[in-house]
């Protein structure tokens, strides 16, 4: 779980996306699942995921983000007031490579639960 502070959600949550994706950007399947509280893939899906679903094709390398924009998407406040749905557009040699990470935080105790929902192409 994390803390983030009420007046700059966005920036936060780019900045925990970020250095999650700066780890699958390094090739470190495991370690990018494992810095999500919760995470509806295991490694096999996620490389699925970067195959396009084609088990024969190569793995898509994902750009490491500190060497492009910020990339959010949305960010989408769910109305009950639990949390947010965040959508993240990934890039490969500076390109977006049709591949989007949706992950969810969600308010626990003050604090935010952060969940990877799916990887896919949108």
């Amino acid at each position: 779980m994390i803390i983030i502070e009420k007046d700059n959600q966005e920036k936060q949550f780019c900045s925990f996306i970020n250095n999650a994706v700066s780890l699958l950007a390094d090739e470190k399947y495991q370690e990018f699942i494992d810095c999500f509280d919760e995470s509806r893939m295991n490694v096999n899906e996620l490389i699925s995921a970067l195959r396009y679903l084609d088990d024969n094709g190569p793995i898509t390398q994902i750009d490491n983000p500190g060497q492009s924009n910020n990339n959010i998407r949305g960010v989408y406040k769910y109305t009950k007031g639990n949390g947010y749905a965040v959508d993240y557009d990934l890039m490969t040699n500076g390109k977006l490579n049709d591949l989007t990470l949706q992950i969810e935080f969600l308010i626990v105790d003050n604090k935010y639960k952060v969940c990877l929902e799916d990887l896919h192409t949108l």
